[in-house]
């Protein structure tokens, strides 16, 4: 293709994920149908159920990049480096907001540029599928990619991706032809990396976890819905105006009785009516966690997280822990799914800055434990390895967040006690020197000692 197709395709909408899904993931979706017994006033009331967004943000809070390692030693200068990089560009944030836009919409991309004269080190960003496209070969190598942004008012840019390098394009919105503006030769390949989810072989370019979620949430929203509508107009108590005046009362004050719509109507004089009861509105919150439950199933989000109990009686940790072993296992396919990414991020660093790796397949991304990626969990985690012996304690105060100040004060401790633990090894007394006799010696010893004691 060229940069003509490649805008042409970018324009129909063609090289991204299959549907739409930002609707969901904000709360703005709105369900075709209320039901065939609610007014059209009533979509005034509409409330959509939370959980696209729930899902998406509670799998992204357990996916943290934790750092790189490699298995050469040449490699940890380039590995130093990358971490360099990382922090400079703030990618701890710009990870969870790729994470967050793969997972709601399928697709996120990692667009890298070199080093210049302003800065040393190379400029990373991320870009959504509304922004960026790329076009992939049958063994899955990107082979183009393009970038479309706003360069002012009155322009838009265009940055068309190569594994030859980048040309960038402007075009006013006036105008109908791209200009070519200036370009770059790269020697290390595309410079925009996709971050697809869960591709397929017919499905490439990613799609959102949201696809399967969104006639659920359908459903459910419809319910909320109606428990709203019931809630307003016939969960209340009725009442009742009894006289042939009542409805003379009811015309003359609407005002008044504007707030009891639905539940205050007149009776004729003579009738024995009293107060009637409003409408129960368990079978609509049943109705409403089975919903809840279909999604957790799906999702591997405990129905607890969900808002929805399913146990009266308080659930215990072990519980707990069971509950959230399936969403365990989906924040592990993700990490597994986006190391590829993240990685192939890490060497394009490396390259573009000429800091080539001598074994590129040796790179690794090393992620926080899923079941417990919280600081204060790190921390249990590591504590409980030092009481084992498998950690040291200067690794496991690396977990505890503490000041310099106290960091060295802990280093100093910890040097004198080795210095004192040293001291003590050495006032202990020499051991024996070994001997050339033989176990067969030492009990004829042993025997004879034993039986001159029984002559004396």
């Amino acid at each position: 293709m060229s940069f003509e197709k490649m805008i042409r395709a970018f324009e129909s909408g063609g090289l991204r994920p299959r549907g739409g899904y930002d609707a969901y993931y904000e709360g703005r979706s709105r369900v075709s149908a209320l039901g065939v017994s609610l007014p059209p006033k009533a979509r005034l009331l509409e409330v959509q159920a939370p959980w696209a967004k729930m899902s998406t943000d509670i799998l992204t809070e357990v996916l943290i990049p934790a750092g790189f390692i490699t298995g050469e030693e040449a490699d940890q200068e380039c590995v130093d480096w990358i971490e360099e990089v990382w922090q400079h560009n703030d990618m701890d944030s710009q990870f969870n907001l790729a994470a967050s836009e793969a997972i709601s919409v399928g697709a996120a991309y990692w667009v890298l540029s070199p080093p210049d004269d302003e800065s040393e080190y190379p400029y990373v960003r991320v870009l959504d599928a509304q922004h960026a496209r790329v076009r992939q070969d049958w063994q899955g190598n990107t082979v183009e990619g393009i970038a479309v942004y706003r360069l002012d008012s009155e322009t838009v840019g265009a940055t068309y991706y190569t594994p030859d390098g980048v040309t960038f394009y402007a075009k006013s919105d006036q105008a109908s032809q791209w200009l070519v503006g200036r370009g770059r030769l790269d020697s290390w390949g595309p410079s925009i990396v996709p971050m697809f989810n869960r591709a397929r072989l017919k499905d490439k370019y990613g799609r959102s976890d949201i696809a399967e979620l969104a006639p659920i949430i359908d459903a459910a929203s419809r319910t909320l819905t109606n428990l709203q509508v019931a809630q307003e107009v016939s969960a209340w108590p009725l009442r009742m105006l009894i006289g042939d005046a009542s409805a003379d009362i009811l015309d003359s004050q609407p005002d008044l009785m504007q707030s009891y719509i639905g539940n205050l109507f007149a009776a004729p004089a003579g009738s024995d009516l009293k107060q009637l009861t409003g409408a129960d509105l368990t079978p609509i919150q049943t109705v409403y966690k089975s919903y809840a439950l279909q999604v957790s199933a799906m999702t591997g989000i405990p129905p607890s997280m969900m808002g929805v109990s399913t146990d009266s009686n308080p659930t215990s940790a072990e519980a707990l822990r069971v509950a959230k072993d399936r969403l365990i296992a989906r924040a592990e396919n993700k990490q597994r799914m986006f190391a590829d990414t993240l990685e192939q991020v890490a060497r394009t660093i490396c390259a573009m800055s000429g800091k080539d790796l001598e074994s590129p397949t040796s790179l690794e991304v090393q992620w926080r434990d899923a079941a417990s990626p919280s600081a204060s969990g790190m921390m249990s985690a590591a504590l409980q390895a030092q009481s084992q012996g498998v950690l040291s304690d200067q690794t496991t105060r690396d977990f505890m967040y503490l000041t310099p100040q106290q960091r060295a004060r802990e280093d100093a401790r910890s040097q004198e006690v080795d210095a004192m633990a040293g001291a003590g090894i050495a006032d202990l007394p020499e051991p024996e020197e070994p001997t050339d006799e033989t176990d067969e010696d030492a009990d004829n010893k042993q025997d004879a000692g034993e039986g001159e004691k029984r002559r004396r």
